[in-house]
C-alpha cells in the first residue's frame, strides 16, 4: 500500500503550493487513475511518490516504510515511474538491451539477465522486436 499523509509541495519559484495537505491511499493490486487539468499536481504527486521530489510537509510510506528513510534506488525497487516523454527515458540501442538494463544494474549474472529479459519480452509480446530501436523503427 502507498499511503500519502498530509503532504504539501511548493516549487521553489512557485507562488502557491501545487499540493497542500493532500492525503490518499493506493492499495496493492489496485488500478487508480489520477486526473485533472494542466498544473493541478498530477506529475508532482507521481514524482513525490517515486522519491524524485520530497514533500515540504507530510509523509509518504510504501508498505509501511517511510520513503524519507529510503534512497532513490530502494524506492525504485518498490515504485515504477514512467516519464511523460518516453523519448527522454529510452537510451539503449535495442528493445532487448532496454529491458535488460535494470537487470544488469541489479547485478544479475549474464545468464540470469538473458533468461529474465527473454521472459519479459515474451510476457509483454515484444520478442519480435528484441533487435529494434526502442523508440520505433527497425535497425
Amino acid at each position: 500500500m502507498i499511503k500519502i499523509e498530509n503532504i504539501t509541495y511548493q516549487y521553489p519559484r512557485g507562488a502557491a503550493p501545487v499540493l497542500k495537505d493532500y492525503s490518499a491511499c493506493f492499495a496493492r493490486g489496485e488500478i487508480t487513475a489520477v486526473s485533472g487539468g494542466n498544473g493541478c499536481g498530477k506529475t508532482t504527486l507521481s514524482k513525490l511518490v517515486a522519491g524524485i521530489l520530497c514533500p515540504q510537509q507530510g509523509r509518504i510510506s510504501i508498505e509501511g516504510q517511510d520513503i524519507g528513510d529510503l534512497n532513490l534506488f530502494e524506492i525504485g525497487r518498490l515504485v515504477g515511474y514512467v516519464f511523460q516523454n518516453p523519448a527522454r527515458q529510452l537510451f539503449c540501442e535495442t528493445v532487448y538491451h532496454e529491458v535488460a538494463f535494470g537487470l544488469v544494474n541489479l547485478g544479475l549474472d549474464q545468464e540470469q539477465v538473458a533468461r529474465q529479459t527473454g521472459h519479459y519480452l515474451d510476457y509483454f509480446g515484444l520478442s519480435a522486436y528484441h533487435g529494434d530501436y526502442p523508440g520505433g523503427g527497425r535497425h
